[in-house]
């Protein structure tokens, strides 16, 4: 019986298990892939419905235990999820107990802006991944800040990173700038995007007196083509910055 198909990566589909199956009964499952040709290839895999009694597995990658970080560099946080009675929905990282972003699918990376204010000292990562049943498992690592004289961007969306492709079979996609508040206080942030090929822009996000440095909008509706994401800032004077633009593509 044919449950799902799908035309774009991840190669995703939901096989619903009728509400009469009980525990121990097996299914098998077979995925069926064809190239442009026409020539396919058949994996198959038996599974036994039960109740999912496991917690998702978590690692962090990057950064290592104790390793030094400098002021005024970039660290891409990194992390490793997967879970065996089921599947991710979302990966979020923490640095010293403050929320920096939140993935709901691979690569598990995040760029983190290490500013020239920041503590000299030891700081704690944390990643926590969610699985489909709920279960959570919550990984930390310490790593040090020291002294640098590195720059960074005061103004950046930093996720999605440039140049990042995304799958069309989303619907949504959370969208993270950065504004460094020692130099900006902002009191209105509108995301923009601009589709490169048609020059067609829109506001899809407003955010209006937010708190802290990081702040998050969520990108919806869109179709496969390049775009263009960034955001304008004003802050109580009327000044208004425009950060960097990250050139994604959707496909």
């Amino acid at each position: 019986e044919l449950v799902a198909t799908a035309v774009t990566p991840p190669w995703k589909g939901v096989l619903p298990i009728p509400l009469r199956s009980k525990d121990g009964q097996r299914y098998k499952i077979s995925a069926k892939i064809y190239d442009k040709l026409y020539y396919s290839d058949t994996s198959s895999v038996e599974v036994t419905v039960g109740e999912d009694t496991q917690v998702p597995t978590v690692r962090i990658t990057s950064p290592t235990a104790n390793q030094e970080i400098s002021r005024g560099t970039t660290l891409l946080a990194k992390a490793e999820a997967f879970d065996v009675g089921g599947d991710i929905e979302k990966v979020v990282f923490e640095l010293d107990g403050r929320k920096l972003g939140e993935l709901d699918y691979p690569p598990y990376e995040l760029p983190v802006v290490i500013r020239a204010n920041y503590a000299i000292g030891k700081h704690t990562l944390k990643v926590t991944a969610t699985d489909t049943s709920g279960f959570t498992t919550s990984r930390e690592v310490n790593f040090k800040v020291v002294a640098g004289g590195g720059t960074v961007e005061n103004f950046s969306i930093i996720y999605p990173a440039d140049g990042a492709v995304i799958a069309r079979g989303k619907t949504s996609i959370e969208v993270i700038a950065q504004i460094d508040r020692d130099k900006f206080i902002p009191e209105k942030i509108e995301f923009v995007m601009r589709n490169r090929e048609t020059n067609n822009r829109s506001t899809f996000a407003t955010l209006t007196n937010p708190t802290g440095e990081n702040f998050t909008a969520v990108w919806e509706d869109f179709t496969a083509g390049n775009y263009e994401l960034y955001f304008q800032a004003r802050n109580a004077e009327g000044k208004t910055i425009i950060s960097g633009r990250n050139i994604v593509e959707v496909r």
